[in-house]
């Protein structure tokens, strides 16, 4: 229910008989320490808010609208063998994973601006695959794909646009679904929108640019969003971060 199991400690060791856990309610799972072994599934609004998370063996779902507002995921199962056997992250809530930070092998944006001033960045894991399948899923988001990692990223019609800032550094390969995205940056290729991309870019000038952009996107969200309160702001806690780890 709502706020059910907020400000908790949540734990679900090896062995254990337990399912996926479940956030339905309104910042159900907020403002919680999360240790879990299989799916974790945040489906209502704000319900894995300033959450503290670490999963193996399952994957993340943020389905709920700002479900997983401001995640900030860190993947340790980098070292798995089978890229099958990696965390994926699945993003259906409109807002879903706003403003966050991600690291993980394999991310997918259904909902609409799901994955709106994201930066997912490859984080040398070798490979990641982004799937932009909701309405402007990407608006405002900065891909990077690291040196020596392989990146594919997949827009689907509307998905991504001019405003999708897919990051080439030096020595790494970054893949376009459509192909034909690669020479039309920021434009478009049979009604599907394309992301901008920059190529060849060494790491200091990449954050020196991007951080410029960050700070433009953060005054005009508060312009937006300001008197928006996604948790409480008495809590020690601050406003919409979340830690994730997965193992």
């Amino acid at each position: 229910g709502s706020e059910g199991c907020r400000d908790s400690s949540i734990s679900r060791s090896k062995g254990s008989s337990a399912g996926s856990l479940q956030c339905d309610g309104w910042r159900s799972c907020s403002l919680s320490d999360i240790t879990y072994t299989t799916d974790i599934e945040c489906n209502g609004y704000n319900s894995c808010g300033s959450t503290s998370i670490k999963t193996s063996n399952g994957d993340l779902y943020c389905d709920g609208s700002h479900s997983c507002a401001g995640l900030n995921v860190a993947s340790s199962d980098l070292n798995k063998k089978n890229p099958s056997d990696r965390t994926s992250i699945y993003v259906g809530g409109s807002y879903g994973m706003y403003s966050g930070t991600v690291s993980a092998e394999r991310v997918y944006g259904y909902g609409w601006i799901s994955l709106r001033d994201t930066t997912i960045n490859s984080a040398g894991q070798g490979s990641m695959t982004i799937e932009a399948l909701g309405y402007q899923s990407t608006m405002d988001t900065t891909i990077i794909c690291e040196s020596g990692d392989i990146c594919l990223l997949k827009c689907a019609s509307g998905a991504c646009d001019s405003t999708t800032n897919y990051v080439c550094l030096d020595g790494a390969t970054c893949n376009l679904n459509p192909k034909q995205c690669l020479t039309r940056s920021g434009g478009k290729f049979k009604g599907i929108s394309c992301p901008t991309i920059s190529t060849n870019i060494t790491t200091n000038a990449r954050l020196d640019e991007f951080d410029v952009i960050d700070e433009i996107d953060n005054e005009l969200d508060m312009e937006l969003f300001g008197d928006i309160d996604f948790v409480d702001n008495d809590h020690n806690h601050g406003n919409i971060m979340n830690n994730v780890l997965l193992f």
